[in-house]
């Protein structure tokens, strides 16, 4: 989804222009993670048995490639985040997870889209370059809910 900003002009005493930014109060959450979940990644990490620095780093890379729009930053550490995972709940690949892990209807399904989102992320890291315009935009990326919902259950299953 792409997000129109409304610039007010305004003329001071002086005659000068401002540009002011109107609507401040409904920005939109920049952050593709919830803080609520680094929030409680954060607070988990120190007490569980996997080291979660690394997941922590992709996370936070992750949120200021997607609020700086480098889409193919978010892309790729969406991939990487989906590939680092699996140890957490006993496998070795994302496709064990989202096939073998006890979803509900709902998360496995999501599970399955983010299984799948692979091959867009396979175009963005493999995909070289040709006379063919790029297709791949910000809004390729998953819908956060997705990742959100996996991250919070890694918490689940990270806690002591």
């Amino acid at each position: 989804m792409r997000w129109a900003y409304l610039f007010v002009k305004e003329f001071s005493a002086t005659g000068a222009e401002e540009a002011t930014f109107s609507g401040a109060d409904t920005l939109p959450n920049n952050s593709y993670i919830s803080d609520k979940i680094v929030a409680d990644l954060q607070s988990i990490a120190d007490s569980s048995k996997l080291n979660c620095e690394k997941l922590l780093k992709l996370i936070g890379e992750l949120n200021a490639a997607y609020s700086g729009g480098r889409v193919y930053s978010a892309l790729a550490i969406v991939r990487a985040i989906i590939d680092h995972i699996p140890p957490i709940f006993g496998f070795i690949k994302f496709s064990e997870v989202h096939s073998n892990w006890a979803w509900g209807r709902t998360d496995k399904n999501y599970m399955l889209k983010l299984s799948d989102f692979r091959s867009t992320a396979d175009d963005v890291l493999h995909r070289q370059i040709s006379s063919n315009v790029d297709l791949i935009e910000i809004e390729d990326l998953p819908p956060r809910t997705w990742l959100n919902r996996l991250l919070q259950e890694c918490v689940q299953q990270l806690k002591p």
